[in-house]
């Protein structure tokens, strides 16, 4: 079983349909992994798009992968200089970090942060991206 998470994502697919992360982050979905497993079996099997993607804790965080455009607590903002022109596809960026912290003769420390946020390939072959820090 996975330590408590300090935010669960949850997935809005075009269709209209929610995925929500198992507070456990165990795949139901998908044969094994993760809950994010899950997220990539419905878009990979079931062809299911992602239209934004939420961390939901003390705070609510979300991507809009329809216009590049992020929120905390439901205020819009954008990230870095780069916007995507109507029509590009934004493919999403997800990950959490770990860091583990050890002393001889005190206890060990682990903190995690999360990454969201969104890249696109351009037809000039530019790669764009903007992406935010959740600790």
């Amino acid at each position: 079983m996975t330590e408590n998470l300090k935010y669960l994502f949850l997935v809005h697919f075009t269709d209209g349909t929610d995925f929500a992360q198992a507070p456990d982050d165990v795949a139901r979905v998908a044969k094994e992994g993760s809950s994010f497993s899950d997220v990539v079996f419905l878009q990979k099997e079931r062809g299911l798009e992602i239209e934004s993607f939420f961390l939901v804790g003390d705070h609510v965080y979300a991507v809009d992968l329809r216009d590049g455009h992020f929120e905390i607590d439901h205020q819009p903002f954008r990230v870095g200089q780069d916007v995507p022109e109507p029509g590009t596809k934004l493919r999403l960026i997800y990950f959490r970090r770990h860091t583990h912290r050890r002393q001889p003769g005190h206890e060990d420390s682990h903190t995690m942060c999360f990454f969201m946020g969104w890249q696109a390939t351009l037809p000039s072959g530019k790669n764009i991206r903007a992406e935010i820090r959740i600790d």
